[in-house]
């Protein structure tokens, strides 16, 4: 499919902004004939903790999606990591878009099983959670890699992303942890739903059930972690989404 004109809105997930997408995706889809939008969501422009942030809803985040959506001249597609598929699922409720790919992204029933993972897995998870303060999740390379990267990400690359990482509202996380979804736009515009294979976050399982759910199409990346953007392979990731996008 022609790619002249289309739009790609990009949309972040928990910890992140608009900056994990302009290191390597935008570039890329640009050089691809797409025109990209990046935005961050609301106290995710800068680094470190967040005066508020905790008070801010996945409703919220919902919100700002669509006052990006709608200064856009066409409907775009929209590509959305993590948590900004949470978010891109419950737009998906009530409005619609061209086409949308959800990375490795929050399941449809939510991230209790995620959290629980953390628990017996991480003991620092405890306190971060206990004391509603999320940043404590990744508030450290050694954190942000387990979370989000390969082993052979290099370290000045681990430490300039993980410098660049926010906190996350915790009422968001529990918007995500008693999480449902209305299935309306998602079976009526072409979705792909997009796992990696070394991710510590969600898993294969949840991806696929998540693609049978808006009876979309699945790819699994293959040596690849959570941030299927900035990870070692992140292109392998980006030119299966391409050909999908080219297909469809």
């Amino acid at each position: 499919m022609d790619s002249s004109n289309q739009h790609i809105l990009f949309i972040h997930g928990a910890w992140h902004g608009a900056w994990c997408w302009e290191q390597h995706y935008v570039p890329y889809f640009e050089a691809n004939g797409y025109t990209c939008h990046t935005f961050s969501l609301p106290k995710h422009d800068s680094p470190g903790q967040q005066k508020g942030i905790n008070y801010l809803r996945i409703n919220d985040y919902v919100q700002t999606l669509k006052a990006q959506v709608d200064r856009l001249e066409r409907p775009p597609i929209i590509i959305a990591h993590s948590m900004g598929g949470a978010v891109l699922q419950k737009y998906l409720e009530k409005y619609s878009c061209e086409k949308a790919v959800l990375l490795t992204s929050v399941p449809p029933n939510g991230v209790l099983r995620t959290t629980i993972n953390f628990l017996t897995k991480k003991a620092y998870s405890y306190p971060a959670i206990l004391g509603l303060n999320l940043y404590h999740l990744v508030n450290s390379p050694d954190k942000a890699k387990w979370a989000f990267f390969s082993d052979d990400l290099p370290d000045e690359e681990l430490g300039k992303y993980s410098r660049q990482l926010c906190a996350e509202s915790f009422a968001a996380f529990l918007d995500m942890t008693f999480f449902r979804v209305k299935t309306n736009y998602h079976t009526k515009i072409p979705m792909l739903v997009l796992a990696a294979e070394k991710d510590n976050i969600f898993t294969i399982k949840e991806n696929q059930s998540t693609a049978k759910k808006y009876n979309a199409d699945f790819e699994l990346v293959q040596g690849i972690a959570h941030d299927v953007m900035l990870d070692t392979t992140w292109k392998k990731a980006a030119s299966v989404i391409l050909k999908w996008l080219e297909r469809n």
